[in-house]
């Protein structure tokens, strides 16, 4: 149980987030900036590290085979502990004055207990939701980096983001079930 504390003690804390900071726009917009920036160079960084390691080392299905591997398994640690930081997009919706959606609550919440879990009990199958969430997330935080910078074309693509978004979880569901 020991184990499982971090993960709890933070999605209680994400929740429980105080609703009524202010924070200076100009501050927000340069913060909200550098974090779009960042998570999209990682995702991108996350997305061709594991592509390369799976091109290098196949596909193969065999419990704990990859996570015996140093590279793999800080890949998906790496990956793991961003599901953290991404908690920080649901506070800069509060920081702004807005409530999040739901699917936004719940969706870093289960991020965080989801990538916990496959990196604690080692589950190799993560590397299918870490590349196909790490390619999209590439995609998404360019695309919030590019509206901020206020790129007129960006909003044209806006429908086809969540085309991809909605294709992720179709295609994942897909390969668990095939895996």
């Amino acid at each position: 149980m020991l184990k499982h504390i971090i993960p709890i003690i933070s999605t209680i804390l994400y929740f429980n987030f105080p609703k009524n900071i202010v924070v200076a726009e100009k501050y927000l917009y340069k913060f909200s900036l550098v974090h779009n920036i960042t998570l999209s160079l990682f995702s991108l960084y996350i997305f061709l590290s594991l592509s390369k390691f799976i091109y290098t080392n196949g596909i193969v299905i065999d419990k704990e085979h990859y996570f015996s591997n140093k590279e793999f398994d800080n890949i998906i640690f790496y990956f793991y502990i961003s599901k953290y930081i991404e908690y920080i997009d649901t506070f800069l919706i509060y920081l702004k004055g807005k409530q999040p959606i739901f699917l936004q609550l719940y969706h870093h919440s289960g991020a965080v207990i989801s990538w916990h879990l496959a990196y604690t009990y080692k589950l190799d199958c993560f590397w299918i939701p870490t590349l196909l969430n790490s390619f999209v997330h590439s995609i998404m935080y360019s695309y919030y980096t590019l509206s901020l910078l206020k790129i007129d074309f960006i909003k044209s693509i806006k429908k086809y983001l969540t085309i991809l978004q909605i294709s992720q979880l179709l295609f994942l569901f897909s390969a668990f079930f095939l895996y």
